[in-house]
């Protein structure tokens, strides 16, 4: 990263895979992570594309404090905007509270939580990250700001045979199937205040998820489950049509999800995002 002094820099970690050359570009501030490759650890503040001619995945290990207190003492900025995963799927957001304390007043580090899939997750850090490009004098609580609206019009879902690790909601006993092409799996919706899942009843008004014309729509899998996870893309662009999706595949293994999984995430397009951004800049 070079010296260029801004007001505000934004963070994640080395878990999210932003688009090729964009943290170069919009000067992201990666902390590094550590991955288990067979019997072996990669520290690495690349996303997990570099992994995409592994023939086995990854395994995110628990994120280190000393990685962030280093990374943040690096940043081109006293004002950061950290954003990661959400704390009931990965350790990042501990780690970054305990930096934060020991960094201050030093340096002025903001945390967000991401409460979407990781794919979510890399659209917010891009929106953040695109949005202080463009405004010279963004402020903090700007893209704070920016970051609480988008993310509450996200959706994010996972498709799966069973829950796996996943934090699920207090009072969840039963799981409900649902019944599809794909045989009997679970459809399970992140509750963006806490980031835990619920599972959805089908044949119930709650069971029903409604895509608005605002959102885009990423469907997202891990390598090994590209056949599965092609059938269920093939029936959405039938039902709903090609112009609002995205694939994107997983090249990490995260110990909470379930080996078959299938995430879902819909998104504000760009229009929308446009007119988020206008009422910041007036109102954030």
């Amino acid at each position: 990263m070079n010296d260029t002094r801004r007001r505000v820099i934004i963070a994640t970690d080395a878990s999210v895979n932003l688009q090729s050359g964009f943290a170069e570009r919009y000067q992201v501030l990666i902390v590094p992570r550590r991955f288990r490759l067979g019997n072996k650890v990669v520290v690495s503040g690349e996303g997990p594309t570099q992994f995409a001619s592994e023939r086995r995945l990854p395994v995110l290990l628990p994120a280190h404090l000393d990685d962030f207190i280093s990374g943040y003492k690096q940043a081109g900025s006293p004002c950061i905007v950290s954003i990661h995963s959400p704390s009931t799927l990965d350790n990042a957001i501990h780690q970054v509270k305990i930096a934060r304390n020991l960094l201050t007043p030093g340096l002025d580090i903001e945390l967000f939580e991401a409460k979407t899939l990781d794919g979510g997750v890399q659209f917010l850090v891009e929106t953040a990250a695109a949005f202080v490009e463009s405004v010279s004098d963004a402020t903090k609580d700007q893209v704070l700001a920016l970051l609480e609206r988008i993310q509450g019009e996200m959706i994010s879902l996972v498709l799966a045979r069973g829950t796996g690790n996943l934090p699920c909601a207090p009072g969840v006993d039963s799981l409900q199937q649902l019944a599809s092409q794909f045989g009997a799996r679970l459809l399970l919706k992140m509750e963006n205040a806490r980031g835990t899942f619920t599972p959805l009843a089908p044949g119930k008004r709650s069971s029903q998820v409604a895509f608005a014309d605002s959102q885009q729509v990423m469907v997202q899998w891990r390598r090994q489950d590209a056949r599965q996870a092609n059938r269920l893309y093939a029936e959405m662009v039938a039902q709903l049509g090609a112009d609002a999706f995205q694939v994107r595949e997983i090249y990490l293994k995260n110990p909470h999800y379930p080996d078959d999984f299938i995430g879902i995430v819909a998104f504000p397009d760009a229009t929308r995002i446009n007119e988020l951004v206008k009422w910041v800049k007036r109102w954030g």
